[in-house]
């Protein structure tokens, strides 16, 4: 029994003295610097269900934004402080009831703002290239839909209401092409060109001539 508590006495004098920390404040919020750094990245994370903010000059983890389940492509306001996601969530995690959401985030604190519930019809797929778009005015964005069938959601992000559901039958993907035009790739080579009105509803829809070959030349999302 000497010897053991010898060997404890030993052992405690030899943990060195460690300083007191000040105890951490939780539920601060720490602000991002406007404008952002030139070589500020966000990365997305598939497998994680997140999108990171690094700065790549100093190799330091800025801050995170969980995206639900399925691809995570970001879209940002130039006009406005804000960040939009397209995000998908299960209530049992990957099963039971689907909600398809547009998020909105303020890209200064990196906090939710708000959010648009669209139809559970998001495409999500490993590349998330053309899924999203915003309108070149930023007032309308529209997410790419496919079910099989293909679609668009187009979600007024000024006044956070989900306007119109618009089908491209035959294409893919979607571009801006002005303040009220998408447009979406064909299988056949040519491209589909929609336009909305102020209220985000549907104007016309009309489909240009092939400008590629899909078999010999095929442009693709990437």
């Amino acid at each position: 029994m000497l010897k053991l508590a010898l060997f404890l006495a030993l052992a405690l004098a030899a943990v060195p003295a460690r300083a007191d920390l000040p105890p951490e404040a939780p539920g601060s919020v720490e602000t991002l610097p406007v404008p952002f750094g030139a070589h500020w990245v966000w990365v997305s994370d598939l497998i994680l269900e997140r999108t990171a903010l690094i700065d790549l000059d100093s190799g330091r983890f800025l801050g995170m934004v969980n995206g639900g389940y399925g691809t995570i492509a970001p879209l940002f306001s130039r006009r406005r402080g804000e960040m939009y996601l397209p995000t998908s969530y299960y209530s049992r995690r990957t099963r039971g009831t689907r909600t398809d959401l547009l998020e909105i985030y303020d890209v200064r604190t990196l906090s939710p703002v708000a959010e648009v519930v669209m139809p559970g019809k998001r495409a999500t797929d490993a590349v998330a290239q053309g899924h999203q778009a915003l309108s070149d005015d930023e007032r309308f964005a529209a997410v790419f839909n496919w079910t099989p069938r293909t679609s668009l959601s187009i979600v007024d992000v000024e006044q956070r209401r989900f306007t119109a559901e618009v089908d491209i039958p035959g294409c893919s993907l979607v571009y801006a092409a002005g303040p009220r035009r998408f447009f979406s790739l064909c299988a056949d080579g040519a491209a589909l060109v929609v336009t909305i009105d102020d209220d985000g509803h549907e104007v016309s829809k009309a489909r240009t001539a092939p400008f590629f070959d899909p078999r010999k030349d095929p442009v693709t999302e990437k």
